[in-house]
């Protein structure tokens, strides 16, 4: 059995200090993973830019002695795990034939469970305490609801189940079988948010549909990504004799696994079968058999290291404005469109502010309806580059900005985050050219 406690007021050590997002701890052991000062440079900055606009907090607790992360996310941190969910959603579930979700519990009475265990029951004493454990994998309760998805297809080949779920875990070993230590970032929370998605194969062509998932997954983190060659796969040799791959990222202290895909064969539904005596063959052709389970998982935390990874770029400002020259290089988060935490966001120019300040409430509205996020701050204090440069720093694709000019001409500016440039765009335009931009094939 193992007590959670929570630790006290935050240490120097502590990953809450100052609202860091790692202690100090790990920023030395990825100074000491860094191939150049460069990379060691690039780090601290993200580091300091996710602390600086809330993307995530981070405390400590103690399980059994050993220290644990709780993660928290503010509303820039919110809304990229709500957006990578939706497109791992729409990927693996809404797009795909015969794929049943299911949601699984945080706890489990199975005692077996290598997650961290809790007692519940109140305090006094004489009462009776029943122990529960705190679940690790979704796997097992994918593998409970087999049976009823085999008898919504009619026991034929091919169809997947998915599930999304909060996991706990202890701290993971520095190595561990033989690979290196995975990365830090959010990597050592006590609880994730794991995604998993396991596709029932017909044996014959279990091999093809293992290399295929494999692919498309690669092909899934790939199409978010400013630099798709960070995205890479890679052979893992299980010890069970299971086909098995990692998906990697090529981040700045080394490359790490964020997503693996396992070819688990027919061991799992065999087992099941005879636990519950009861049949789970499936029907391909007129021949009845036994599934090969091909497992994708991934976290929300792995997910969001990858993309917040993949996405910080520094950018020199080329300009002969001695001002904007003066406040250095940009520091940009260049999500792709669908992931960033805002689709749009507004700035006011000008001295007649309450007539502007209505047509901008008028036209965020009216975005927010054609499904677009729309970050209104124009009534901030303040001026149009710090906007600018906040705005780039949350990843947010497209700026429009409107000023007294506006009220005259029905002119807009929209200013790209990743070439700066600023276009002029008639009023009336200005949604449908925003629509097109935000939403790349």
């Amino acid at each position: 059995m193992i007590e959670l406690h929570e630790c006290g007021p935050p240490t120097r050590s502590s990953p809450y200090l100052n609202g860091c997002l790692l202690s100090d701890v790990d920023s030395a052991y990825i100074a000491s993973r860094m191939g150049s000062e460069a990379a060691a440079g690039c780090i601290s900055k993200l580091l300091e830019l996710l602390r600086i606009h809330r993307f995530v907090m981070s405390r400590i607790c103690t399980s059994n002695g050993t220290e644990a992360h709780m993660y928290s996310y503010g509303t820039p941190g919110a809304l990229l795990r709500k957006n990578i969910l939706r497109e791992w959603w729409n990927h693996m579930v809404s797009s795909e034939e015969n794929t049943f979700p299911v949601e699984a519990s945080v706890v489990s009475p199975d005692m077996t469970d290598s997650g961290i265990s809790l007692t519940l029951g109140p305090r006094e004493e004489n009462c009776k305490i029943s122990g529960v454990c705190l679940t690790s994998s979704l796997s097992k309760d994918l593998l409970d609801h087999y049976p009823h998805s085999l008898q919504q297809v009619n026991k034929r080949l091919p169809f997947a189940q998915a599930a999304v779920g909060t996991c706990f875990q202890y701290s993971r070993p520095e190595f561990e079988d033989n690979r290196p230590s995975p990365h830090r970032l959010l990597s050592h929370g006590l609880c994730r948010t794991h995604l998993v998605h396991h596709y029932y194969s017909p044996p014959g062509s279990a091999s093809q549909n293992y290399d295929h998932w494999l692919s498309l997954r690669l092909r899934w983190w790939r199409q978010f990504s400013s630099k798709p060659s960070h995205f890479v796969t890679s052979n893992i040799d299980a010890p069970d004799g299971k086909t098995t791959s990692s998906i990697d990222y090529m981040f700045p202290w080394g490359q790490s696994s964020i997503e693996t895909v396992c070819n688990h064969g027919d061991h799992d539904i065999k087992q099941l079968e005879e636990q519950s005596g009861l049949s789970h063959q499936a029907r391909v052709s007129r021949k009845m058999v036994y599934p090969h389970v091909i497992e994708c998982q991934t976290s929300l935390e792995d997910a969001m290291a990858a993309f917040l990874a993949d996405a910080f770029q520094e950018k020199q400002i080329f300009s002969t404005n001695k001002t904007i020259k003066q406040n250095g290089a940009r520091m940009v988060l260049q999500f792709h469109p669908h992931l960033a935490p805002y689709n749009v966001s507004m700035v006011n120019t000008g001295s007649k502010s309450r007539e502007l300040r209505l047509v901008t409430s008028h036209w965020s509205q009216d975005l927010r309806e054609a499904g677009m996020r729309v970050l209104d701050t124009a009534d901030v204090s303040l001026t149009q580059e710090a906007q600018f440069r906040r705005n780039d720093e949350l990843g947010i694709p497209y700026t429009v900005v409107l000023n007294d000019q506006t009220l005259d001409t029905g002119v807009i500016t929209i200013r790209h985050r990743d070439t700066m440039l600023k276009e002029q765009v008639h009023i009336a335009k200005f949604k449908e050219r925003l629509v097109r931009y935000t939403s790349p094939v």
